[in-house]
């Protein structure tokens, strides 16, 4: 047997480790579908605004509108990076990420009602955003930091390359099905979200595991300070 053969002999037998684990697979399906309802949501938030934007402005105005609504979505992100992070190393990441889903649940059906019974507007679409953006921030850092305890040291490399192929899988995906959705209505595309964070909440639910991180001693300004100092040096 060549090197090459033994190698993807080992990898198979890696990969079929990992999905055997079955936290770890809920975790890893909980990781696609919330990336795809975000994608979906995105895109579909993008549209309407430009939509609600071109009924009383002309097309330059419209389209600020739509880069304001891609602030609106970052500024909690960037505000509540380090809340977030001191968060995921002091408190159950498992119930983090429910609580977060639940946030983005919210804002999805939200949306839904909004598109439905005619009431989106330019205001409500920005808290909206800012709001899905404030669930994000804190959604990023406790899932990161959730997949390392659910598998062995030995299955902890394939286990960061799966992460990271579920992300850019389903940020690659998730824009295209927005855009089919969006094509039928606004509102289908806030349900299928709705729906994937559905399943990504019961997926996290579903985890049986210790999902509790050990918490350092020390005030939560001297967690962050520390962790900007590690990011620094």
């Amino acid at each position: 047997m060549s090197e090459s053969e033994t190698s993807r002999d080992v990898d198979a037998a890696t990969l079929r480790a990992l999905m055997g684990r079955p936290d770890y697979l809920r975790f890893w399906l909980s990781r696609v579908a919330a990336t795809l309802g975000v994608q979906i949501q995105s895109v579909a938030l993008g549209w309407q605004v430009y939509a609600v934007a071109r009924e009383t402005m002309n097309v330059a105005q419209s389209a600020f509108f739509v880069g304001m609504i891609g602030l609106a979505a970052f500024i909690p992100v960037f505000l509540l990076a380090l809340p977030a992070g001191e968060a995921a190393d002091r408190y159950d990441r498992k119930t983090i990420l429910r609580l977060c889903y639940a946030a983005e649940i919210t804002t999805a059906l939200v949306l839904v009602a909004a598109s439905v019974f005619g009431f989106a507007s330019l205001t409500l679409l920005l808290v909206l955003s800012a709001a899905f953006g404030a669930s994000r921030a804190f959604m990023g850092p406790a899932g990161t930091a959730l997949g390392p305890m659910l598998v062995p040291r030995s299955l902890l490399p394939r286990a960061i390359a799966l992460n990271s192929l579920a992300w850019q899988g389903a940020s690659i995906i998730g824009p295209a099905i927005g855009g089919l959705l969006v094509a039928l209505s606004p509102a289908a595309s806030y349900a299928g979200a709705a729906g994937l964070y559905l399943f990504a909440l019961a997926c996290i639910a579903g985890i049986r595991g210790n999902t509790r991180p050990e918490v350092n001693p020390g005030s939560r300004w001297a967690l962050m300070k520390e962790g900007l100092a590690y990011v620094w040096t």
